[in-house]
């Protein structure tokens, strides 16, 4: 299982009896800040959620223990996108199940299995890819609201980062000599690597054809465009390539060495496909 299909920790969430009660405890006692309440389930800021203990059995397919002190208190939360593929690894591996694959009330797939100790671990699809879901299958923004009971803003903001998508052309011009694919690049979207709108959105390096802030200035065959790229000199991967290359993919978990290798050896158009 390589590291896009590892479940990412997202939290954990506390069953609770009455969860008016609980809200005020965290709330005004503890002070912490509510990031969504869908009623009987609240999301804190920082990771942590309280969610009706009833409806949680409920929707698991369990029975409330009668004596307090049997009751599961707590359940690890993780999310991952490939869902499926997870599930069937687990089951084949003969993990408990608490249950199959669900969708929860609010459009959200799941499943729950016990660790070793009869813990509950819950992974979901996070909600960026429940939105992407319910829009392909042809909802408008306010059904999808409605339905992943998710604020209008989000659902407006990962809608618009899908039709970006879908809408832009994938050509050549976009990819780099050193490999990177400038269509991904944060600058190209409009934004610094501290988040901020950049005043002039970047275009991609060969549309603006300037000098390249990593590998230009120290190759002689880019500055006088004797190659296109970094695949076709006979020093590739040099050490400049190999540094930035280490770089991007302890960040980004990328490489533009890995890039030009499948452009070399497959051609541009199955790298742009792929």
């Amino acid at each position: 299982m390589d590291n896009n299909d590892t479940p990412k920790y997202n939290g954990v969430v506390f069953f609770v009896d009455n969860v008016e009660k609980s809200k005020t405890f965290y709330t005004e006692i503890l002070g912490q800040k509510i990031e969504m309440d869908f009623g009987r389930c609240v999301g804190f800021i920082g990771g942590f959620s309280i969610w009706k203990r009833s409806y949680a059995y409920k929707m698991m397919g369990l029975k409330e223990e009668g004596n307090s002190a049997n009751k599961k208190g707590a359940e690890l939360y993780f999310e991952i996108e490939d869902l499926d593929t997870l599930f069937a690894k687990l089951k084949s591996e003969n993990i408990k199940v608490v249950h199959d694959i669900i969708e929860q009330p609010w459009a959200q797939r799941c499943f729950r299995i016990y660790d070793p100790d009869s813990h509950i671990i819950e992974f979901a699809e996070p909600m960026t890819v429940v939105i992407e879901r319910l829009y392909n299958e042809g909802l408008t923004h306010n059904q999808i609201v409605k339905k992943s009971l998710m604020p209008v803003g989000i659902v407006l903001d990962i809608i618009g980062k899908i039709d970006s998508v879908k809408n832009d052309k994938y050509t050549e011009d976009l990819i780099a000599a050193c490999g990177m694919n400038c269509r991904i690049c944060i600058g190209y979207f409009g934004y610094t690597m501290s988040g901020k709108k950049r005043k002039i959105k970047c275009i991609g390096c060969k549309p603006r054809d300037k000098s390249c802030a990593f590998l230009k200035k120290y190759c002689k065959k880019l500055t006088k465009k004797e190659v296109d790229y970094c695949y076709e000199c006979s020093d590739f991967p040099c050490f400049h390539l190999e540094k930035i290359d280490k770089g991007y993919r302890e960040r980004y978990n990328m490489s533009m060495i890995e890039n030009l290798e499948y452009i070399r050896d497959n051609g541009m158009d199955k790298f742009l496909r792929k």
